[in-house]
Parts: structure tokens; sequence; C-alpha cells
């Protein structure tokens, strides 16, 4: 007997990640958004020519981004390539045997 598909929710994730996975302390330490916030004011501020400012988006950034946008485009990055070449301990793997995940590398 063939099981049903499971419909992936916000309940289903909760169910099965009851207990929150505990930050890496050898991992960057995410920040809150007023901690972020100097720091992107300020690399704002040194870009030439002001104007707007376009980010290059690929995987999960494209279709939930964590900030608002005017005009999303279809484009191309020459010279990089999607490839398993970022590890991961946390999700996808442990501090012992940690995953690699896709990113954009070089060639």
């Amino acid at each position: 007997m063939r099981n049903a598909p499971l419909a992936l929710s916000l309940d289903l994730i909760a169910r099965a990640h009851a207990v929150p996975v505990p930050d890496d302390a050898a991992a960057l330490q995410v920040m809150t958004d007023e901690e972020l916030k100097p720091a992107l004011d300020a690399i704002i501020a040194q870009r030439a020519g002001g104007g707007d400012l376009w980010v290059f988006a690929y995987g999960s950034l494209m279709w939930r981004p964590e900030f608002d946008f005017a005009e999303s485009r279809i484009g191309t990055v020459r010279g990089f390539h999607r490839r398993f070449c970022l590890l991961q301990r946390r999700f996808r793997g442990t501090p012992e045997r940690p995953g690699f995940v896709l990113a954009l590398d070089r060639g």
C-alpha cells in the first residue's frame, strides 16, 4: 500500500522538529535586524552613484526573499556554477559529519 504524499506545512515542520535544533557554537552567529542595519547602511552609502540596488538571487532566496523588492528579472552570472561545496553542520549535517549544500562556485 502506498502512503499519501505529505504536503509541506509549518505544522508538519513543527511536528518533525518539536525541539529546535541548537545553534552551533563554532558557527557564525545570526545577527538581528538591528545588529545588521548599521553595516547595511554603510554598504549602501559607499555605493558609487547611488540609484537602485540589484541583488542576484538563486535557490530559496528566489521564492522566499527576506526583504521587499520592486522588480525581479532573469539573469546569468558568468564564470560561476552551482556546486555542492558549502559545508553545513546544522540541518544537513552535524559538527562531526557536515553535509554539503549547493552554493555558487567559480568555474
